[in-house]
């Protein structure tokens, strides 16, 4: 019950804003900028969905062999395409994950590496977002949000995670050992989560190298993502600088990733709005350009259903 209360709430708040923004937009207009897409150039930018996919495989395979374990790496990028499928057919962006580490469980890995490299995956890929966002905001991109909260969230998050990264690599024994004492103390969920993330801090203690290396992959695989952002722009005939989507894409991800919607419905196309406005996009742009987005993640979802369906479920040895 109550899951379907909350489900129920999520549901409210992205029929909200939809029904907010049609309400201001003319859904002609928007149409129209549909219509006017180059589809040659949308279709290159859905070829870098893949190239994400290797990256991440990459990444993923690091920071399990860190931990003593060794997993095909076509079978990774196999996995992170059926978290696609996962993370938009379900009313949870955490579906993903949790398949993700079931994968990593299923080809071999223990529960505690399978849940370590993971988190850690996704920890580094939102530290090297929140870089690039803090890098555009000193080269000056951030004259058109200068008195924007979500600005202001970005950066605080970016030293955030600049400083948790600095404490994974030089955290001393005691400290880790008083944190899980402290978990200990917390409400059953919270203990879940935060023993997970603190087993991820010890099982990486160790490996700086791996670390470093799947950090320059999270630069790199970020970098593909503002660069599919653009790309679709583009392709919209929307003209908005490079430089100012690596502070864009990295607010609109964070942001969405706060779970007041379903999978980002409305959160996205308002945000897109938003943050587009402030480059001189109308709004009927910046909704089209959101509704691209989410179009090609859902067929980018429906290909990983696919390779869901013909792949045969067992738990492989290492």
């Amino acid at each position: 019950m109550n899951a379907w209360v909350k489900f129920v709430l999520k549901a409210a708040v992205s029929a909200a804003l939809i029904a907010y923004l049609l309400g201001k937009v003319d859904i002609r207009e928007v149409w129209m900028t549909i219509r006017g897409a180059n589809w040659v150039v949308l279709c290159f930018a859905f070829l870098l969905f893949y190239v994400g996919f290797t990256i991440t495989a990459a990444r993923w395979q690091t920071l399990l062999r860190a931990l003593g374990d060794s997993t095909d790496f076509w079978f990774l990028v196999r996995s992170f395409m059926v978290a696609i499928f996962f993370s938009n057919f379900l009313p949870s962006t955490i579906g993903g994950d949790a398949m993700r580490m079931y994968d990593s469980w299923r080809a071999g890995s223990s529960k505690t590496q399978a849940v370590a490299a993971v988190v850690m995956d996704r920890f580094l890929g939102l530290l090297a977002l929140l870089v690039f966002a803090l890098a555009a905001v000193w080269l000056g991109e951030y004259a058109a949000l200068y008195d924007s909260n979500l600005l202001q969230l970005t950066i605080f998050g970016a030293a955030a995670a600049i400083i948790a990264l600095l404490v994974i690599v030089f955290m001393p024994t005691s400290l880790l050992s008083w944190l899980q004492r402290a978990a200990g103390r917390l409400q059953p969920r919270l203990r879940s989560i935060a023993d997970a993330i603190l087993k991820s801090l010890s099982a990486f203690r160790n490996s700086r190298g791996a670390l470093a290396i799947a950090l320059g992959l999270s630069f790199l695989l970020q970098a593909n993502v503002v660069l599919y952002h653009w790309i679709v722009a583009g392709a919209l005939g929307i003209s908005v600088p490079l430089s100012a989507f690596f502070l864009i894409v990295p607010i609109a991800i964070v942001v969405m990733m706060i779970p007041i919607s379903i999978n980002g419905i409305g959160v996205r196309e308002s945000l897109f709005v938003l943050l587009l406005s402030a480059h001189g996009v109308t709004q009927a742009e910046g909704l089209a350009f959101a509704w691209i987005l989410y179009a090609l993640l859902l067929l980018q979802g429906l290909v990983g259903g696919v390779v869901f369906a013909l792949r045969k479920e067992r738990r492989c040895t290492a």
